[in-house]
């Protein structure tokens, strides 16, 4: 196939000879593959008298082909198919449905190649006179639509300009005026399960000149005996409401799970509604159900892309087994769109370990209800600047990078051993910001996907505390002993921990609750280590027996995309006071 244009601009231009009445109808310049045996060039009589198209040319700007060396009779109102290879038209039209009732002939003279990236068609007489020509620049079509001359024009136009909303066109036909097209059915979820429902949402965009409604008749055949036949198990007729010209309308159909296996899913318009293109189907597969979703990606890490320890190499992809099986992932697959790789464990031996405790290494299985993390390869050696729960599962995959390196707007997908998608996160038209990931909201398949709202995302988690997440209470000695040579022993120390300028309070009970002291107020600065003597708030000296420190400070709780704030985290530590304090 000849070299096409990404940007497409045309210009279509046709001389008519109002002495003539043969006009160029379609074409179908844009054949399969680089063969083009496809072509074709379709006329017609738009008069009531008949035409012999005997010594007839088929020209370009070039050269000229004879159609017909013999006696060839075009009768009024009747069309023509000048083919480039007859056969080649015939199986191609019954492969795809098409129903053609005009001549089909091989021009005489052979065949003028039709360039996709543009050209000219000129019809001329015996005696070389121009009867009607048409120039095409740009391939305005996509692979094997035809160019449509709408009806009734007699000078085609960007205005006017059609190609065929469907494969093959609309041969031996005027195109209709009123005319109903299925340009699309979505099946959501894109790739289901046997415990999903499905949504069939068959879209019609109206074509013609004027508005039009209809029906449509949707069908589910099981694909059986390998492919050999099928069964229809599921069908209903829709009503297509009235449509303006140009304007397209998305119906909806809910159904139950289907089975396990393949099925075809279609729509045919009434034959009143629509003139060609009234049959759309594709192929649909049911898997079994496997319990895991892409919850977050980080594409847009903090620091330079280019930056490896740090930057690229801090990207992550985190899956969720939401089911209550494990979930094997040998022979898995990752891929961004642009490169494809093999899931594969972390392997201590190779990469080493991370330096937060309790992560999984050395295996691909994953528990029910737990996260993996797929880090890139090289994460180790870098800042590691992740907080991830002890109980991940860490992996990476057979490459340096996760695919061709993540960005905000490749989708990713994770493919099972059978390389059929089970989960996807859509690529994004907008742009996170540094070091903030894209999580889904809501874990389940259809969950959104939001920036999260926290730095460095969640991997590993869901819900989890953020601010407030380090709060922490030590004590040592837990014990008051003032007859211990320790001098340490006449006092309590209390260490927290707490990030930045956190507040916190922090007060001393009985063990009836009654309030001893308040250490440290909730608005007072924060001190990192604070003291206990053992003596109340009014400087009275507390009897033997056991005490309670409790320590609060406000924490936030990030869940799914929400930050929420007004909670609190309480620690409770208990105190002994051995002999009497002097």
């Amino acid at each position: 196939m000849k070299l096409k244009r990404a940007v497409v601009i045309f210009i279509i231009v046709l001389c008519w000879n109002l002495s003539a009445r043969v006009i160029v109808n379609e074409i179908l310049y844009n054949g399969l593959g680089s063969t083009e045996n496809e072509e074709w060039v379709e006329l017609y009589n738009d008069d009531t008298s008949q035409v012999n198209l005997q010594g007839w040319k088929h020209c370009d700007l070039s050269s000229c082909k004879v159609i017909s060396n013999n006696s060839l009779i075009l009768n009024g109102g009747s069309f023509i198919i000048l083919a480039r290879d007859t056969a080649r038209f015939r199986q191609f039209c019954d492969s795809i449905g098409i129903f053609y009732d005009c001549p089909v002939i091989q021009q005489s003279g052979g065949w003028n190649p039709l360039g996709n990236s543009g050209d000219n068609i000129i019809i001329k007489t015996s005696t070389d006179s121009t009867v009607d020509s048409v120039a095409y620049t740009n391939d305005p079509c996509s692979e094997l639509h035809t160019l449509q001359r709408p009806q009734g024009v007699a000078v085609w136009i960007p205005s006017r300009y059609n190609c065929s909303p469907n494969i093959g066109g609309n041969p031996c036909n005027t195109q209709p005026d009123s005319d109903l097209a299925i340009v699309y059915i979505g099946l959501n979820p894109e790739y289901p399960s046997s415990e999903d429902a499905i949504q069939l949402k068959p879209q019609i965009k109206n074509v013609g000149k004027y508005p039009r409604g209809g029906s449509l008749y949707l069908y589910i055949k099981a694909v059986r005996n390998s492919g050999v036949d099928t069964l229809l198990i599921d069908s209903l007729t829709l009503v297509v409401p009235m449509i303006d010209t140009g304007r397209v309308e998305t119906l909806v159909y809910n159904r139950a799970p289907l089975d396990t296996g393949c099925y075809i899913i279609g729509g045919v318009l009434s034959p009143d509604d629509r003139l060609s293109n009234n049959e759309r189907s594709f192929l649909a597969c049911v898997v079994q159900p496997t319990h895991l979703l892409i919850s977050e990606v980080m594409t847009n890490t903090l620091g330079s892309e280019d930056a490896c320890p740090g930057g690229a190499c801090n990207e992550f992809v985190e899956l969720y087994n939401y089911g209550d099986e494990p979930v094997d992932l040998g022979g898995w697959l990752i891929t961004d769109g642009d490169e494809t790789d093999t899931i594969v464990a972390w392997r201590t031996s190779d990469l080493g370990s991370l330096t937060l405790p309790g992560l999984i290494y050395d295996t691909l299985v994953l528990a029910p209800k737990g996260f993996a993390l797929i880090l890139d390869r090289e994460y180790a050696s870098g800042n590691q600047p992740y907080n991830i729960p002890s109980g991940t599962l860490i992996l990476t995959t057979n490459d340096n990078d996760i695919g061709n390196g993540l960005s905000d707007s490749d989708t990713i997908k994770i493919l099972n051993r059978t390389r059929t998608p089970i989960s996807m996160r859509p690529g994004s038209s907008t742009y996170a910001e540094d070091g903030y990931s894209y999580i889904r909201c809501q874990l389940r398949k259809d969950g959104e996907f939001k920036q999260s709202p926290v730095l460095n995302g969640t991997p590993g988690f869901y819900s989890n505390e953020m601010e407030g997440e380090f709060f922490d209470v030590q004590i040592d000695p837990q014990a008051f002993n003032p007859e211990s040579p320790n001098p340490n022993k006449n006092h309590i120390t209390i260490n927290v921990g707490l990030p930045g300028s956190s507040r916190y309070s922090m007060k001393i009970y009985d063990i009836k609750g009654r309030l001893v002291k308040e250490l440290v107020k909730e608005t007072d600065t924060p001190l990192s280590t604070i003291t206990w003597d053992g003596r109340d708030m009014y400087g009275r000296v507390m009897p033997v027996g056991m005490y309670v420190l409790v320590g609060e400070a406000p924490i936030k709780l990030v869940s799914g995309c929400e930050l929420k704030e007004g909670a609190r985290k309480t620690i409770k530590k208990a105190i002994a006071i051995e002999r009497p304090i002097k």
